[in-house]
């Protein structure tokens, strides 16, 4: 037993490297293994469905499924976060179905051509006229009974914006709902009238000294869409409600019994119409764009959920600094092959005519890749930070300070020049999303800055902790004075800023100080 016992300590105390093993240069069967293919798998399908994002090619697809295939092969392997790594693998599965059946319907839309932009154009047609007529029949009920019982009430089946109104002698004594054009009496009837803005279907009843009137939206015209809806809007999607038209039909129109693109609707159902229904061309190159932006729009959730999935998984221990590393850079990588600008239209913070940069391409081209591209960077720097590589080079530390404090400045200028204010003015989101992007990246810039200056000071005393943010608030005050249209600042005004990092990067170490 003692002989046992002073062999472990003498093997305790050898100053050779190998009489103490690290358990990381020889692992046991049972420690955790980074997933090096279920990474690998993973991101490229990520990848591939990132770039299919921004052309539709089957070629991505494959490459996608061959990905995917191996992330699901090798996904019973991983023991922690075996929940993460699922959920990446259920939201690719997800995207790419998604983006299957978007290439399927592309695949279709070329084969038909001009079959389908008639199909489609007729398509449009019946919908909008059975939706009128259902709002005429339920508009003419509503106002008959309010005729009857002199109390106006809003007909059950509505798609746009009612209204009635119930006059007594001429007078208004009732009135519920919202119309956008005057309801004054008439004789009875429904009538289409169209305004400056608004088109709207008229329904009128009369019981003795009692007059009702009823009004029902069907379309409205920009800007009045904006704040209206209407019958049109509520029955085909957004991008098809300009090529809708309502129009009184002249002498000239003849309808074709036979001519599916062009529908008359009356008074009743054999009475002469009143209103012609018709939709504009449809052309197969517009239906193929439209679809694609709903790809993106569909794919792009799961596409996010995989990517915040993938990160989780891959920094995890025992992820080395150079796979967590390798990791950020595909996510990025990932960041720029997506068409991230295409979703404009579903929120501001993709549009670049909120915010562009060309700084750094895709990753500034919008508001929402910035904020991701500084998350991502951020997170990669806090990494690279405790790193013991970097702790040990105080060359690097220098020139890292030399780079932050002399490019620092113009950088957070160039990207802070992206804003642009809409026309409508911004939202309180919008303007929240502004800071917060340029926070993390000025906070990027500052943190690397401090980190390197701690690691070039050493154990020596350095620069009091007021002297970097005294000289970032008087340049700050200074600004507007020194401010010369049209929009720019003398040579010397740059370098206080410089400065500033500097000596934020130099401070010295106290416990009262927070980086």
């Amino acid at each position: 037993m003692f002989e046992a016992t002073h062999t472990e300590t003498s093997l305790a105390k050898a100053p050779f490297p190998l009489a103490n093993p690290d358990p990381r240069m020889n692992p046991s069967p049972s420690a955790p293994r980074w997933p090096a293919v279920w990474m690998t798998g993973v991101i490229g399908c990520l990848l591939a469905l990132a770039r299919w994002q921004r052309e539709e090619d089957a070629i991505l697809l494959v490459v996608a499924t061959v990905a995917l295939g191996v992330a699901v092969v090798t996904v019973r392997r991983l023991r922690q976060p075996l929940a993460a790594a699922v959920g990446a693998t259920l939201a690719l599965t997800v995207a790419l179905g998604i983006a299957a059946a978007e290439q399927r319907a592309a695949r279709d839309l070329a084969r038909a051509g001009e079959v389908w932009a008639l199909a489609a154009r007729s398509r449009d047609v019946a919908r909008v006229s059975d939706a009128i007529e259902a709002a005429r029949a339920s508009l003419i009920l509503a106002v008959e009974a309010a005729a009857t019982s002199g109390s106006a009430a809003l007909p059950e089946w509505r798609s746009g914006e009612t209204g009635l109104a119930v006059f007594e002698d001429g007078r208004m004594v009732d009135r519920v709902g919202q119309s956008r054009m005057r309801l004054t009496p008439g004789p009875d009837g429904v009538v289409f009238e169209q305004g400056a803005f608004h088109s709207v279907l008229l329904a009128r009843a009369t019981r003795g000294n009692r007059s009702v009137v009823g009004s029902v939206l069907l379309a409205a015209a920009p800007p009045a869409d904006r704040f209206a809806r209407s019958l049109v809007t509520a029955t085909v999607s957004a991008d098809l409600v300009t090529s809708i038209r309502l129009d009184r039909p002249s002498v000239l129109d003849v309808l074709e019994p036979n001519d599916p693109t062009r529908r008359g609707i009356g008074p009743a159902p054999d009475s002469a119409p009143f209103l012609l229904v018709s939709a504009s061309p449809r052309l197969p190159d517009e239906a193929r764009l439209s679809n694609l932006q709903r790809a993106r729009v569909r794919t792009a959730v799961p596409l996010f959920v995989a990517g915040l999935c993938v990160l989780i998984v891959g920094w995890r221990r025992p992820a080395t600094l150079r796979l967590r590393l390798l990791t950020v850079v595909g996510l990025l990588v990932a960041l720029m092959l997506a068409p991230v600008g295409s979703l404009s239209n579903v929120s501001p913070l993709f549009n670049a005519a909120n915010y562009f940069s060309p700084v750094g391409g895709p990753l500034t081209a919008n508001i929402a890749a910035l904020t991701l591209t500084a998350l991502l960077a951020l997170l990669a720097l806090f990494r690279v930070l405790r790193s013991t590589r970097f702790a040990h080079s105080r060359r690097l530390a220098l020139a890292v300070i030399l780079g932050i404090a002399g490019l620092g400045p113009f950088a957070l200028r160039d990207l802070s020049r992206g804003i642009a204010f809409p026309p409508s003015g911004p939202t309180a989101g919008l303007w929240i999303a502004w800071q917060l992007a340029l926070a993390l990246a000025a906070a990027g810039i500052l943190i690397a800055g401090a980190s390197a200056g701690q690691l070039v000071l050493g154990r020596r005393r350095g620069l009091p902790a007021a002297i970097g943010p005294f000289i970032a608030a008087v340049a700050a005050i200074a600004a507007p004075a020194l401010w010369r249209a049209p929009g720019s600042w003398p040579p010397w005004y740059l370098p206080l800023w410089v400065v500033a990092i500097g000596c934020l990067a130099f401070v010295r170490r106290g416990r009262a100080l927070v980086t």
